[in-house]
């Protein structure tokens, strides 16, 4: 069970890097898009300001992706974090349980003898 959480985290992970890797990309390619367009064409043209805008729109709503796939990152490190500690809870509960259980058979046996 532990390995099949370990291998889905690491799943999670890798996507969530790959879709990062691929945002940059695609952020990389509308800033150097949006230079060329500047530099090679009349900023005042008609044609060019709402292209730039809509670059503009583009690439801030990738920074805004970018933030919220960390933010999720970092809830599902948290997640992660808890629900390993709820399962040492469980555990340590488990063996007191077990242990008072031992003494009271340790205890029944010496009264048998």
């Amino acid at each position: 069970m532990k390995k099949k959480d370990e291998n889905s985290e690491k799943e999670l992970k890798e996507s969530i890097d790959n879709l990062t890797h691929i945002m940059k990309k695609i952020y990389d390619l509308f800033s150097e898009a949006s230079e060329e367009m500047y530099a090679e064409h009349d900023l005042n043209s008609s044609r060019v300001m709402p292209l730039a805008a809509k670059l503009d729109v583009l690439i801030e709503q990738n920074k805004i992706l970018a933030k919220s796939i960390l933010k999720v990152l970092d809830e599902l490190k948290e997640v992660k974090k808890e629900e390993k500690n709820l399962k040492m809870l469980i555990e340590k509960e488990k063996l007191q349980a077990l242990s008072k259980e031992l003494e009271e058979l340790e205890k029944q046996h010496k009264e048998n003898e």
